[in-house]
């Protein structure tokens, strides 16, 4: 399930290279709370039909490790100081 309610797409600006993170959804204007990271790079190869709106900075191993039914017990979100 999803989280009960959606919202609407957003112009995506950027790739979908290895470790960008992106919005999953079923159409357009579907947003909810599920999400992907590229594994490799995917320029050129998906559509821009997913909002992007991060990229994992470091442990892309951990990233690649994961497994179907793995479940996160936490997660960190930061943003890097401009300049």
């Amino acid at each position: 399930g999803g989280p009960g309610y959606r919202f609407e797409d957003e112009p995506v600006q950027g790739e979908y290279t290895a470790g960008a993170v992106a919005m999953a959804n079923a159409g357009p204007n579907t947003n909810g709370s599920q999400f992907f990271i590229c594994l490799e790079d995917l320029v050129g190869r998906l559509d821009k039909n997913y909002n992007l709106f991060g990229n994992v900075t470091s442990g892309m191993d951990v990233v690649g490790a994961t497994e179907i039914g793995d479940v996160m017990s936490s997660v960190v979100i930061s943003e890097r100081p401009r300049g």
